[in-house]
């Protein structure tokens, strides 16, 4: 499970898929997660349920080298969202990035279940990653 303290440097998450299209033209592959990302992820799952603060951190970064869907549910230009799901997990994780010139970012992650995920993929706002 991923750990960083307030200063730490910010931790490589992993790589996203080849197949994924960036939303801004000199994003990187390679996806980052600052240590005040961290802590507003911890902060936000706990006051919710520990096991979807467990969860979220767990799949972080299966969700991003492996999404089983992509889309952006904000509307904002340079934002990519992610979900997937694990059999036997309370729910799927949405991992929502922020692309800038030179670097991918975590902006937030949580718990998201197939209800929702329908939701957003009929109006849109997700869609199945193709060989996914």
């Amino acid at each position: 499970m991923i750990q960083l303290e307030p200063d730490d440097p910010p931790l490589l998450v992993g790589f996203l898929p080849a197949s994924i299209e960036l939303p801004c033209e000199d994003g990187t592959w390679s996806v980052h997660l600052s240590a005040r990302t961290f802590q507003h992820i911890c902060e936000k799952r706990e006051n919710e349920r520990t096991d979807h603060l467990s969860l979220v951190l767990s799949r972080l970064g299966t969700v991003v080298s492996e999404p089983t869907h992509v889309g952006c549910l904000s509307g904002k230009p340079n934002q990519l969202d992610l979900w997937a799901w694990t059999p036997g997990d309370l729910a799927g994780v949405l991992v929502s990035l922020k692309c800038l010139v030179g670097e991918t970012w975590v902006s937030t992650a949580f718990p998201l279940g197939t209800k929702s995920l329908r939701k957003h993929v009929l109006h849109g706002r997700l869609r199945p990653v193709l060989g996914a």
